[in-house]
């Protein structure tokens, strides 16, 4: 009799665990506590499916490439793992240094694997995916992670839609016109709308004070 009410109690003890929200995989021990961790950037979003990367013409361009490579070549190689395969992604977010910083707007960065799925809604999330020890924000579903050093080469690219005169006319016509006698200097890029200032870090919040940390003597 004994033996079947403690059958029974683990019984619903084992109910109760399975019902209680679990957290999510850990991405592994790269993204864990080490001495490399406080240099780690952790890009948030998903894959970017408008674009795709030409394999062939990139490993083409390799081949012929008669120097050693550089880390941006090299993230660029064709990778027949899934893995590790290069793709682009849209990143929305961004966490570093324990802080998570919101994109002021999205922007396509080029990263590999599928990325670590982000726990979407209140459940628990993993300290090592997520890189912050408190979340105020919830993540939306289909959320991906990838994990870089902040000073690994990185390709990222901006588009920009609206008015040929907006995008281009207004953006162009302050550069020299090769074609006529203005022979001006070529400005054509300084004032070009949405990039002149990159909002939101211009001020990165957390960063721009060190409190605690006072004038050094």
């Amino acid at each position: 009799m004994a033996d079947k009410k403690e059958s029974g109690s683990k019984s619903a003890e084992n109910d109760a665990a399975a019902r209680s929200p679990q957290p999510a995989t850990d991405p592994g021990p790269r993204f864990g506590e080490n001495l490399l961790a406080p240099s780690l950037v952790r890009l948030f979003g998903r894959e970017f499916l408008g674009l795709t990367i030409n394999e062939a013409n990139t490993a083409e361009v390799l081949s012929q490439t008669p120097y050693p490579r550089s880390q941006l070549a090299a993230n660029l190689s064709p990778e027949q793992r899934e893995q590790s395969k290069p793709r682009l992604a849209t990143i929305y977010g961004f966490s570093f240094e324990g802080n998570y910083y919101k994109m002021s707007a999205p922007a396509i960065f080029l990263v590999h694997g599928p990325g670590h799925p982000v726990t979407a809604g209140q459940e628990p999330i993993s300290l090592s995916t997520l890189g912050v020890e408190f979340k105020d924000e919830i993540f939306a579903a289909g959320v991906r992670m990838w994990g870089y050093d902040k000073l690994d080469q990185a390709l990222r690219l901006d588009i920009s839609s609206g008015w040929l005169a907006d995008i281009l006319l207004d953006a162009e016509l302050g550069a020299a016109n090769v074609t006529g006698e203005d022979g001006g200097e070529l400005v054509g890029r300084s004032m070009m709308t949405g990039r002149s200032m990159m909002t939101g870090r211009s001020m990165m919040v957390g960063r721009s004070m060190m409190t605690g940390r006072g004038p050094r003597r």
